[in-house]
């Protein structure tokens, strides 16, 4: 054990993935994903959305985006439904340019999720606030669902609707910058869906960007009905300054149709790509600054300790298990 004890403390550099912590929250909704529900919340690193101000913002004392409400109010098997006697007051605040809430998330993912039964996805984001990655169940389909990034303040669409890869997810932020690289939290997520024991392919889609630092919520509505629907986000040149009143017309009317775009639509550059890596035989990603990790001495990947307890114990100097099969 003297051995294994000075390989786990010995951790190279981190590599170029964030080490953003993650908010373990409250985790009582067990209850809530074990009837093989379906999916997650996260976070990025990129720059935040707050740099693409280009119009006056109402001002409130606490940010929209925040889950506000408590999670005795969602669906018992964490979906996101309706807020029918919010209706008047969700639909004033997109008209009056404000961020929009988890409410309006929850609301448009409600619509969405009625009228798209095939379509895995659409928990309500006051649970996937709440939960631990490793009480998530992968979705039984393919999956639609928007996310809160806490850090940034901001809303992004996940999907592998339109992916022919089974191990690959694709995201559509509006503010994403030239790259991006998933934030662990958002990694464990993403991993924690899939339920794969080998790496996930992550591509960052090239939709069109918001113009100010309000509309990300917008966005990603806008995103998570083009998926729907077939179309690809990539190529919808959105008509802006349509896209708040075909919103609060769709609420008004309980459907959500296809956001106004342009004809001539817009050409997509590249996706930027980055990857999650996963060994550990959870199926999750290892934290670097981790301290209850072990590294294998002839791999020298991370693996949670608690996963690899038994090999700890009868191997010294840790080895991992697909290590220990090669020798």
């Amino acid at each position: 054990m003297g051995n294994a004890a000075a390989i786990k403390n010995n951790k190279p550099a981190s590599s170029s993935e964030s080490t953003i912590q993650v908010d373990k929250g409250e985790t009582g909704s067990e209850a809530a994903f074990d009837k093989e529900s379906d999916l997650s919340d996260a976070e990025v690193s990129g720059g935040s959305c707050a740099s693409h101000v280009t119009r006056r913002k109402r001002i409130t004392k606490t940010s929209r985006h925040r889950a506000s409400r408590d999670r005795k109010a969602v669906d018992p098997d964490g979906y996101s439904q309706l807020l029918p006697h919010r209706l008047p007051a969700m639909i004033q605040e997109i008209q009056e340019d404000e961020e929009l809430s988890d409410e309006h998330i929850d609301h448009a993912q409600a619509l969405l999720r009625k009228e798209f039964a095939e379509i895995s996805g659409f928990l309500s984001n006051c649970v996937l606030a709440a939960i631990q990655s490793s009480e998530l169940k992968s979705p039984r389909r393919k999956f639609v669902q928007i996310f809160h990034l806490p850090e940034r303040h901001h809303w992004i669409c996940a999907s592998n609707l339109l992916s022919d890869d089974q191990d690959q997810l694709v995201i559509y932020d509006s503010a994403i910058r030239k790259t991006s690289r998933a934030s662990l939290e958002l990694q464990e997520k993403l991993a924690a869906m899939l339920n794969r024991r080998h790496d996930v392919s992550i591509l960052w889609a090239d939709v069109k960007r918001q113009n100010n630092s309000v509309d990300c919520g917008v966005h990603a509505i806008a995103a998570a009905v083009a998926l729907c629907h077939g179309i690809d986000p990539s190529t919808c040149d959105w008509q802006y300054e349509r896209m708040r009143s075909h919103l609060s017309c769709c609420f008004e009317a309980g459907e959500i149709r296809p956001f106004p775009v342009r004809e001539c639509g817009r050409q997509p550059g590249s996706p930027a790509r980055s990857m999650i890596r996963i060994h550990c035989p959870c199926g999750l990603p290892v934290r670097e600054d981790d301290d209850k990790t072990w590294r294998c001495s002839s791999c020298l990947e991370l693996f949670h300790q608690k996963c690899v307890i038994k090999l700890i114990e009868i191997n010294e100097p840790f080895c991992c298990d697909l290590c220990a099969q090669r020798t």
